[in-house]
């Protein structure tokens, strides 16, 4: 039965060959003050929860050896250097936690922790732009992440609010369009 979850897991994001040594799964949440919206910022399939507890179920899930072991049989070989990881992506500061790295190369985790790091700090500044408190601040990114604590600001998220579609599909398909932050 672990074997069947893991692998609807894989198929269901198309991840079936040339896995990475470092896989995460990033489940989404936020955090939010005085914000009567703020389950609808968490996981909508978690059921309004925060997506950390499903990322790091299936990450467990895919580095147990009796699993990988009946994945191989059924023709997903997961290599042994592989391993997986959970993280938790907070919508409103673009800050990602990772979880349970004891086991993990720090090599691996230092460069993943660096890129998510550039990646949260360019979402703030696409960002600044639609939000008057951010723009033409000195510390654009505390200004943004800042909103998210600030008590008065019940829509912390705002810049989430301008997206033009939802794409499913693997990043080939969109690698040379710029979506600009949308």
């Amino acid at each position: 039965q672990r074997a069947n979850v893991a692998a609807g897991i894989l198929k269901g994001i198309s991840l079936t060959d040339n896995f990475a040594k470092l896989v995460l799964f990033c489940g989404h949440g936020s955090s939010t003050k005085n914000n009567p919206y703020a389950s609808g910022l968490d996981c909508g399939a978690c059921g309004g929860h925060k997506g950390d507890a499903n990322a790091r179920l299936a990450a467990g899930l895919l580095n147990e050896s009796d699993v990988r072991v009946e994945l191989a049989a059924r023709g997903i070989e997961i290599p042994e250097n592989t391993t997986f990881i959970a993280g938790l992506h907070n919508t409103t500061t673009d800050v990602v936690d990772l979880f349970d790295l004891e086991s993990v190369d720090v090599r691996l985790v230092a460069e993943l922790r660096e890129a998510l790091d550039q990646a949260g700090a360019l979402t703030a500044m696409e960002r600044s732009v639609h939000l008057d408190a951010a723009a033409g601040a000195s510390d654009v990114l505390g200004a943004v992440r800042g909103r998210s604590a600030d008590w008065s600001q019940v829509r912390p998220e705002w810049g989430l609010a301008g997206n033009a579609g939802f794409i499913v599909a693997p990043r080939t398909w969109t690698a040379g369009a710029s979506l600009k932050g949308r």
